[in-house]
């Protein structure tokens, strides 16, 4: 299994409340990975962030879903679906409500039920 955690991109802000850019956590399993695109707020400040998952051939009439640390499903929904996030004071990503912190986000693809 390959996971990649996140991690800052330089250059990383220091300012309180900013948040490193996401990357999409590719998994082999047996789920296939969708394509996943994020849009911040600011580049040099990230307060919030949009998440998108979406499947690759709109013609396979796939479900997409945001999976956060591997386990907790944020979001489903056939072919393509968002889901927001805020970043906290220690310049973590959130995520839900209770707010869960983000270590590692993935798109992932299955057949609908």
């Amino acid at each position: 299994m390959d996971i990649h955690r996140l991690r800052p991109k330089p250059p990383f802000p220091r300012e309180k409340g900013c948040c490193p850019e996401l990357e999409q956590t590719k998994k082999d399993g047996k789920f296939l990975d969708g394509d996943m695109t994020f849009t911040y707020d600011d580049e040099k400040c990230r307060k919030t962030v949009d998440v998108v998952c979406q499947q690759k051939d709109p013609q396979l009439s796939q479900y997409a879903a945001i999976v956060a640390n591997g386990e907790f499903f944020l979001a489903v929904a056939p072919s393509r679906v968002t889901f927001s996030g805020t970043c906290s004071d220690d310049n973590k990503w959130q995520m839900g409500s209770p707010p869960l912190t983000i270590d590692t986000i993935e798109c992932r693809l299955s057949s609908p039920p």
